[in-house]
């Protein structure tokens, strides 16, 4: 039948009768579905899964509507079930996406239908699929066109699509889009003398409905570096059958054609997952695929992917998976899906993984995941928005059920070996190219901490590795000082950390080469000789490990071309044998250009008051893999003189110990900018070194340019603040800040103030902010800022943008809200987290330049950070990073208590930030009295809004949808965490301006509204009042609750199956109240 042919066949059936969907039942764990061999697929705005024929006698298999005449025969060739999102599919069957059976050729009856795939080709729907011949054992794919992928009014090819002359099997069909080659493939499994198994793939055109071109065998079970698809067979040649199954496809990231496939047995838990490279032409050009065991022999008998309990009938075979997540039983045969498979667009890709292996009650289940093809290596991880990581038993029993307390769905893993020993925690964190993450931090030497260490996680191998460093004398330990009943541990203050070279290796600092507190505070060195100041962390072999470091003495001369490298590193005061600690190497950053590393001087020389900043060149890695470090730059912080010392009877200098740098990813050779900011003190004001005395407020932060060519690191700004607040009461301080790619500074504020780039320039050493060059060397304490009585150091700099939702997401740190800031490199956000106190997510979009930008927000979002069972106490944390899929990875750790000297739990949460700004629809309980809860938060309105210029010349921008803490009486509503309740950036309640929401129908019904608010009548809004609309219903309800929070019960909105969108807005005179959540009872 030509397509002509098949689309009138498809137009006609379609007049014949209409299709309703049968319901769904409410969202359920997405590993614990009952179905074979699940394949998933977009259509329209909802997501099928098809699966292999099933009875609904069998355990876990449960119709949604058993009344439906398609249960009537009491089994389904095809089952399928719909949901709102590959991980929200309805926990039942929503019917039989092939009721009237397959092609006449096929058997009709029940299980024999099997792994359906279909595909949206030449404007009608295609399926592929297995069915036994009637009369025979024989397997034959068929294939059928419809214009809905869950039929009914399949066109069925007449003979199959393939089947084999000599009588052996075929099956596991899989449909497959080539972008390189803009062609629709198919792929399959066929049986060889019933011992071994092959697969092959064929291109399909959807114009004839046929298979075309030449057929390529990808793989073969019998291939000899094979081994892990063995079973005992005693039938079989050597006593082994070679199997292997369910073979799906994708395009990697590089070009590079990717295999993954089943092997073993399906219903052991031996089952496991393959994976082969196909090269980068067309899917039927070439030979045998390549094994990845191939490439290294020692890895042979080991797939990517299963339990790590796997056995082997060969002897001595490591028959373990080597990526350690999942590490399920059964794990194998996968089927891979993106939204738009013939799209050019980069999109996720899910993996449906179909478990056999159920134990006693032989259960077969799904599990959706995502699958990262952007690596040498694939990587599967789970398809939650926020995923925290951490020990088996850490998690404890406060986080919601597969929810985060803002309403984002929300996994954890167990990871084995999981954690640092007692005293050790993680700050800093770094991913390599390939997804690895680095983390690294301080300690605490009055419990237990007597070496230098970084954690190293993999999440493809869902493994953790403490790395460590050895002393200059090749000890990885020193000796505690043991003094006045105390112990004074020496480990030392392991601090940042930076991916270095080709994006695999890890530099280190380390803060005080002389342990600190324990000996730098006697001045003494151990026994054992110093800690390295700066190092290289990098996989040799198979094994992170130190692979090269540099003590201070070492970087003192590690340039053979000019002396900046000992005028970096002259010894500190006081130390013995003229120990240096080269200014205590702090936190660093990468130049975009030039590619060396501007690290902060922390400690000084313990002469001068002020510290400094350093200039590292890293070079490798080289054929051997080796690497090295040389000084290039250095510059000696000018001191400042105290213009407002705390004791003016005791003048000094302020103490300026350099603590972040931040580079601008737009510089250029010769003028690479960062920008800096330090911890500043105020002059001693009693004399006594074991006080310290306040700290410099407002804070500053100062601009620099650096020129690798010669190693210049020069000044280009003041130090500067940003003015004075709002409300003119209080000076606003700035601290440090990042670059976005288009080099816009975004500074922490109190929330996030922008300096944007114009016409390749900011405003900071402008017309608008001075800078003298010469008066910065000599009289660096003049550029002050004068007001509220008072004269403070740091030159006023108003910000062009004052991003408002930024102040109201979460507190903690120097500010009410000090966030920490980095931008994903795929995706171009800005994200900021209050590491200090909640936990708690934001996220901005921005677009235009100069003064024409304009910007959006995503949903705020808790983590769950503050249930997790956290004994010690939460303290400052360091910016989160993102790997190369535009996923971010935050630490979470906690500071020992005085007197804990136990190991102290730590987690990193993995978040999924894209999804903040295309939320999923929440879907709706399908079963009488069943009640959804919608968090405010959860909103699909991500729009900003300018205000009016302030007189400084600053622009506010406001949230659509601003969201406020929703803490004391509001967080006392049922639901664990604290979350967020949507307000107005003033302190009151929403104003005005309609809100959205999004929420998926599983079957047709009525739900009554409930909304957890708080509202009061004010001037402006005399009667509070909160209307809903969906569709072109609205219905308002009053909500004046006198000021305290109260559930209100709405009316009720009759609802079709599918997605809604529900908009919540004041009427006229109706604003100033706060939303917390809403819910939806099914009636």
């Amino acid at each position: 039948m030509t397509m002509l042919r098949w689309a009138a066949a498809l137009v006609s059936a379609a007049t014949l009768a209409a299709v309703t969907i049968a319901p769904a039942a409410q969202a359920g764990a997405q590993g614990g579905l009952r179905a074979a061999d699940a394949v998933l697929l977009r259509d329209g705005d909802r997501w099928v899964s098809l699966a292999s024929g099933e009875s609904l006698s069998s355990p876990g298999a449960v119709a949604c509507t058993p009344a439906d005449s398609v249960w009537v025969k009491g089994f389904a060739h095809l089952p399928y079930r719909v949901g709102a999102t590959p991980d929200q599919l309805g926990g039942c069957l929503s019917g039989d996406a092939m009721p009237d059976g397959p092609a006449p050729w096929a058997d009709p009856a029940a299980g024999s239908v099997r792994t359906p795939s279909a595909a949206f080709a030449g404007g009608v729907w295609w399926m592929v699929y297995a069915a036994r011949k009637t009369g025979v054992t024989q397997t034959c794919l068929g294939y059928a066109a419809s214009n809905r992928p869950t039929g009914p009014g399949w066109f069925h090819g007449q003979q199959p699509l393939v089947c084999p002359a000599d009588g052996s099997s075929v099956g596991e069909p899989e449909f497959f889009y080539d972008r390189a080659s803009a062609a629709w493939h198919v792929v399959w499994r066929q049986n060889v003398g019933g011992c071994v198994t092959r697969i092959s793939v064929q291109r399909f055109d959807p114009v004839a409905g046929q298979l075309t071109g030449p057929q390529r065998q990808l793989l073969a079970a019998d291939d000899p570096v094979m081994g892990f698809d063995d079973i005992v067979a005693a039938s079989c040649p050597g006593g082994r059958r070679h199997l292997i199954d369910s073979p799906t496809m994708l395009r990697a990231a590089d070009g590079n054609l990717w295999l993954f496939f089943g092997a073993n047995t399906r219903d052991s838990a031996d089952y496991a997952t393959g994976w082969a490279l196909c090269g980068t032409a067309s899917p039927t050009t070439g030979g045998s695929c390549a094994l990845v065991n191939a490439f290294n022999p020692a890895h042979r008998y080991r797939p990517a992917w299963g339990s790590s309990t796997r056995s082997s009938p060969e002897p001595g075979a490591n028959a373990k998976p080597y990526l350690g997540f999942p590490d399920l039983p059964g794990f194998g045969g996968l089927s891979l899906a993106t939204a738009d498979p013939t799209g050019s667009a980069a999109q996720p890709v899910f993996a449906v993984a179909h478990l056999w292996w159920g134990g006693a009650g032989a259960l077969r289940t799904q599990v959706t995941l995502r699958l990262d093809a952007t690596g040498t290596l694939p990587a599967l991880y789970e398809s939650e928005v926020v995923t925290i990581h951490g020990r088996a038993g850490s998690f404890g029993t406060d986080l919601p059920g597969g929810l985060s307390p803002s309403g984002h769905r929300l996994a954890t893993r167990a990871v084995p070996g999981w954690g640092w020993p007692a005293g050790h925690i993680g700050i800093f964190s770094a991913v390599t190219a390939q997804g690895v993450v680095a983390v690294q931090g301080g300690r605490d030497t009055t419990v237990a901490d007597d070496y230098v260490a970084a954690g190293i996680y993999d999440p493809k191998t869902s493994r953790w590795t403490n790395v460590r460093a050895k002393t200059a004398l090749g000890f990885d330990s020193v000796t505690p000082i043991s003094e006045g009943g105390q112990t004074f541990h020496g480990g030392a203050d392991s601090w940042d950390v930076q991916v270095v070279g080709d994006g695999n290796a890890v530099a280190f600092t380390n803060l005080f080469g002389v342990p600190w507190q324990s000996y730098l505070e006697r001045k003494r060195i151990p026994a054992e000789g110093v800690w390295p100041s700066f190092g290289i962390i990098s996989n040799v072999n198979g094994t992170w490990q130190v692979s090269r470091q540099w003590t201070a003495a070492q970087l003192a001369n590690s340039n053979p071309d000019s002396d900046v490298d000992e005028r970096a590193c002259t010894p500190y005061a006081g130390l013995p044998n003229g120990t240096s600690l080269c200014g205590g190497l702090n936190e660093m950053a990468m130049f975009p250009r030039s590619r060396d590393i501007i690290v902060a001087l922390y400690a000084g020389d313990g002469v001068r008051s002020s510290g400094g900043l350093m200039a590292i060149r890293v070079l490798g890695p080289d054929a051997a893999g080796q690497y090295d470090a040389r000084v290039v730059g250095y510059y000696a912080y000018p001191e400042v003189r105290d213009i407002e010392p705390p004791n003016p009877a005791r003048p000094g200098n302020l103490g300026i110990a350099l603590k972040s740098v931040e580079a601008d990813p737009s510089g250029v050779i010769g003028d690479e900018r960062f920008n800096v900011v330090a911890d500043i003190w105020h002059a001693d004001d009693d004399g006594n070194p074991a006080t310290i005395p306040p700290g410099l407020d407002p804070s500053v932060t100062q601009e620099f340019s650096y020129d690798s060519r010669n190693g210049a690191i020069t000044p280009v700004s003041a130090p500067f603040l940003a003015g004075l607040t709002p409300a003119g009461t209080a000076f606003r301080g700035t601290h440090g800040g990042i670059y976005d790619h288009q080099g816009n500074m975004w500074a922490i504020s109190n929330g996030l103030a922008v300096y944007a780039k114009s016409n390749g320039t900011r405003k900071l050493g402008g017309p608008l902010c001075p800078f003298d060059l010469n008066r910065w060397n000599t009289q660096p304490h003049t550029y002050t800022t004068t007001a509220l009585g008072r004269t403070v150091w740091g030159q006023t700099c108003a910000p062009d943008y004052d991003i408002l939702q930024s102040a109201g997401f979460g507190g903690g740190g120097y500010f009410p809200s000090f966030p920490q800031l980095v931008e994903d490199p795929v995706s171009k956000t800005i994200v900021a987290v209050d590491t200090w106190t909640t936990g708690n997510i934001f996220s901005v979009r921005h677009t235009g330049t100069g003064d024409a930008k304009t910007f959006s927000f995503g949903n705020l979002l808790d983590t769950g950070r503050n249930l997790l069972p956290r004994l010690g106490q939460p303290t400052e944390q360091r910016p989160p990073v993102f790997d190369r899929t535009g996923r971010m990875w935050v630490t979470f750790h906690q500071w020992p208590r005085p007197g804990q000297t136990g190991v102290l739990d730590h987690w990193i949460a993995s978040v999924d930030i894209d999804r903040l700004f295309t939320p999923d629809p929440v879907t709706l309980a399908a079963n009488v009295n069943g009640v959804t809860t919608v968090q405010a938060e959860h909103t699909a309105t991500t729009t900003g809004e300018r205000r009016a210029q302030r007189p400084d010349g600053t622009v506010p921008i406001d949230a659509t949808a601003f969201m406020a803490q929703c803490l004391d009486a509001c967080a006392s509503d049922g639901i664990a965490g604290e979350g967020f309740t949507l307000a107005d950036d003033s302190g009151s309640g929403h104003q005005e301006g309609s809100v959205e929401y999004r929420v998926y129908v599983p079957t047709a019904g009525t739900y009554r509204l409930a909304y957890r608010v708080n509202g009061d009548d004010v001037a402006a809004h005399p009667n509070p009042a909160i209307t809903a609309t969906v569709g072109a219903v609205s219905q308002t309800t009053a909500v004046n609750t006198a000021g305290v929070w109260q559930t209100v019960t709405a009316q009720s909105f009759t609802l079709a199956a599918g997605h809604h969108t529900i908009r919540l807005s004041p009427p006229a005179g109706g604003g100033n109240w706060q939303l917390n959540w809403f819910t939806l009872t099914r009636q």
